[in-house]
């Protein structure tokens, strides 16, 4: 699990970003000696989580660009040793 509280976008502390929380999660199965399975999921919750803004505040036109988290990612692979 990896989280931050919430913050101020800028020095002047006018607009507050969220808190958020990601969990992530792996799994891996032997099936034999040679054979690994593994499955991995990024933000498994699929969490809304903004990191950084470029304004201090709530312009008028409402809209402020802002960096977001990755989506949920989940991979699924399988090892050979020879």
């Amino acid at each position: 699990m990896v989280g931050t509280t919430s913050s101020y976008a800028q020095d002047s502390n006018q607009l507050n970003l969220p808190g958020y929380m990601v969990v992530n999660a792996f799994a891996q199965f032997r099936a034999t000696d040679r054979i690994l399975v593994s499955l991995n999921s990024n933000n498994l919750f699929n969490a809304l989580g903004f990191t950084e803004a470029e304004d201090g505040v709530i312009p008028a036109n409402g809209i402020v660009p802002a960096r977001t988290i990755n989506a949920r990612t989940t991979s699924l692979s399988v090892r050979v040793a020879f």
